[in-house]
């Protein structure tokens, strides 16, 4: 009887054992001999691990664990070498190139597919990327109103489609290992962050556990954020101007007020401020506020005096909070209007385009 209950603690002793063994990672690493003595750092996208060894003997190793794939990277202390690459618990090998010009040698012995993947998912954020910009070079040099409204409506569609085309992908494979890495960073490219309806569909793709690790709560708070300042939403905030005046956008209930986002160096910007001077002129129930990102503060004051800017001019960076952020403008120019009851109405609306809605608010 004895002996009997021996054996069933022992076999409970190496079930519990088995059920909290954990898994690892280990990087070997070389490098040439213009590297030895120096320093390396192995760096995560969480910025929880970070840890530190010497190269010796044209080696180096780090050994972990981590608790889902992560964006990582090793570098040498004062950044020479930049190898990217996906820290998964696995062993893993990486070769320093001679040249930060010279892409690195990363192998995997079990997720090399994986690694693979992402390099290829990175390529096509890339060209994604470039696409946006081009059509953005376009829009800024189109005159047409309409035309540029079909621009700005084929960059949505574009982005829409990029996104579900992950989704699509996703939605049949078994092998959903990048998924939260590829949801992160779709909340945070030029283009597809303006659309987390289609994002969300992706993300409602990850199991409980991916939804409470460090991509799935970044995503979370993405969507948080995004809802704050969603079409249909009641807002109002408090705004200092260039004058060190206060202002509550409640202040101004019962009148339109178009939030727009502009910077000194930017012409498309500068081009459209008679058109909205004019469409102010004749409509007194519209307030506008420019609100400017630029870097240099001193820059955009001398611009706002030199323009001869009459309308409420602040910068986006105000007191405990960022404009800018706080409706996730890409780039400028760009815009919000809130209606007469606080509400935020539309995005990105073209100057002839307000000039229409406000005719037809009077008219009514």
């Amino acid at each position: 009887m004895k002996k009997l209950l021996f054996l069933i603690c022992f076999a409970s002793l190496i079930l519990a054992c088995n059920k909290e063994k954990k898994s690892f990672f280990e990087i070997k690493g070389t490098a040439n001999e213009n590297w030895e003595g120096k320093q390396v750092v192995l760096i995560t996208e969480t910025g929880q691990l970070q840890d530190t060894t010497t190269i010796k003997n044209q080696k180096f190793t780090f050994k972990g664990s981590v608790s889902e794939p992560i964006s990582a990277a090793i570098q040498t202390v004062n950044t020479e070498a930049f190898v990217p690459f996906l820290l998964i618990n696995d062993k893993i090998t990486i070769k320093i190139p001679d040249s930060k010009y010279k892409t690195p040698a990363v192998k995997y012995e079990k997720s090399q597919a994986a690694y693979d993947s992402l390099l290829i998912w990175d390529d096509k954020v890339y060209k994604f990327i470039r696409k946006m910009m081009n059509m953005s070079s376009e829009k800024a040099q189109c005159k047409d109103y309409k035309l540029k409204r079909k621009l700005l409506q084929k960059e949505d569609s574009i982005s829409v489609g990029f996104i579900q085309e992950q989704f699509k992908k996703y939605d049949t494979i078994q092998d959903k290992s990048l998924l939260p890495i590829i949801v992160s960073s779709l909340t945070q490219v030029i283009g597809t962050r303006q659309h987390p309806n289609e994002i969300h569909k992706l993300y409602e793709l990850l199991s409980e556990k991916e939804k409470n690790g460090f991509y799935g709560k970044k995503a979370q708070k993405y969507f948080a954020h995004r809802a704050k300042t969603a079409l249909g939403n009641t807002i109002d905030l408090e705004l200092t101007d260039i004058n060190n005046k206060t202002y509550k956008l409640s202040d101004f209930k019962g009148k339109y007020v178009l939030l727009e986002f502009w910077a000194s160096y930017c012409g498309p910007c500068i081009a459209q401020f008679p058109k909205f001077e004019a469409i102010c002129k004749k409509n007194k129930n519209l307030q506008i506020i420019t609100v400017s990102i630029d870097k240099d503060i001193e820059k955009w004051k001398n611009k706002v005096n030199s323009l001869k800017m009459n309308w409420i001019n602040i910068h986006c960076k105000q007191k405990n909070k960022n404009i800018r952020q706080l409706f996730n403008i890409n780039g400028v120019p760009n815009n919000i209007l809130i209606s007469d009851k606080g509400i935020i109405l539309k995005k990105h609306i073209l100057p002839e385009e307000l000039a229409e809605l406000l005719s037809e608010k009077t008219q009514r």
